[in-house]
Formats: structure tokens, sequence, C-alpha cells
């Protein structure tokens, strides 16, 4: 549901959704954009032991961030070669989604050409923000216009206004959200399967 451009030089997982909090706080949520703003302060410079003996800075990136971290949405990151092959333009827009501008890149992703690589980043983005057909977030948005070019931050709770539901909604009793619960989503021709995992250290219901 959030993809993410890597380039060709930066590794396929090293874009953790924790970096997208600040182009995204309305989906990542009020406790986790607070969360993020600590961890990244640092005060205090705290310390934590984990596994027994093994030391580290308490506010190092951890795999519980990974967990459900947009709320029901999927993320990934792609490379070119999936970005051409997988990618299908109408009309010099991206058929079926959505591109959010938040942060205006001035740098290009490689070191390939560089540094003539940058400029060109830097000419592209002056006709992306040219663009006519741009909308910000607090705009009224159709759902049957995709490909347009969305001005971020993106501060609602999903992308329902776009069209887009969560794909998975895990509550507990109370019909409040459940946390620390890990999935996935695969697809086949004629049925879907989802990967459930409570990565808590006892049994619940949800």
């Amino acid at each position: 549901d959030v993809a993410v451009f890597t380039g060709e030089e930066t590794p396929r997982r090293a874009i953790l959704p924790n970096r997208l909090i600040n182009d995204l706080p309305g989906i990542f949520g009020p406790q986790a954009v607070a969360a993020e703003q600590k961890r990244l302060a640092n005060v205090g410079l705290p310390m934590r032991e984990q596994p027994e003996k093994v030391s580290a800075s308490a506010n190092m990136e951890t795999a519980d961030m990974l967990v459900d971290p947009l709320h029901g949405y999927a993320y990934d990151s792609f490379n070119e070669d999936a970005l051409l092959r997988l990618a299908k333009v109408e009309n010099g827009r991206i058929a079926g989604g959505w591109v959010l501008l938040n942060r205006q890149p001035s740098h290009s992703p490689s070191f390939q050409n560089y540094p003539a690589a940058d400029a060109f980043v830097q000419q592209e983005m002056l006709k992306v923000t040219g663009l006519a057909d741009t909308v910000t977030i607090t705009d009224p948005i159709s759902h049957d216009v995709k490909g347009l070019l969305l001005r971020g931050p993106y501060n609602r709770a999903s992308f329902a206004s776009l069209g887009l539901a969560p794909d998975v909604l895990v509550t507990n009793p109370n019909s409040q959200r459940a946390n620390g619960i890990a999935w996935t989503h695969r697809t086949a021709p004629e049925f879907d399967i989802y990967f459930i995992s409570n990565q808590l250290d006892s049994a619940r219901t949800i």
C-alpha cells in the first residue's frame, strides 16, 4: 500500500517505515510521532542491555518498530527494475497510484553520474512542483482521479479518502486497536492468505 523508491544503490530493506513518520504522521498516529521525536532527541544517551551482557543505545531502531507500523497498511520498497517492469503509466501519470511529495529532494539517491545526477533531479523537481494537477492533503480528493501528486504531510488517519481502506484491522474485545500483531498478506488467483502473528509473550483474544 505504501512503497518507497530506493534507487539502485540503497539496499532494499535499508529504508525502514519510521523514516516516513514526518511524511505520514496521520497514518502512524500521534503516539508513534511523539515516540520517534523522543528517540531521535536521545536525551541523556540512555543505554540498554539486550540480550544479556550486550549493551547498546536504548534509542536504536528495533524490530518491534516493524510490527504493523502503518496500522493496517502494508509497507515495502522498490528499485528501478521494479519501477520500470511493474508500474503502468497513463497520460504521464502512474496509473492506479498516488505520489506524496512532502520533502522536496535535491540530490540523487545514487552516486551514478555524480554530480550531473543531482542537477538532473533538481531540474525534474522544478517540473513536478510546477504541475497543475496537484492537490494538498487538506483539499477534497476524488476517488476517480488517480496519479495526482499529493503535497504532504499526510495527516489523515487512513487512506480511505483516496479509496484505499486498511487491509488488516485487529482489535481487542473492547474494540480498541490491538498492538503487537504482525501480519502479511499474500494473494492467489482464487483466494487470499493472511499470516497473523501475536508478538507478545502471552495468549490473548483479538
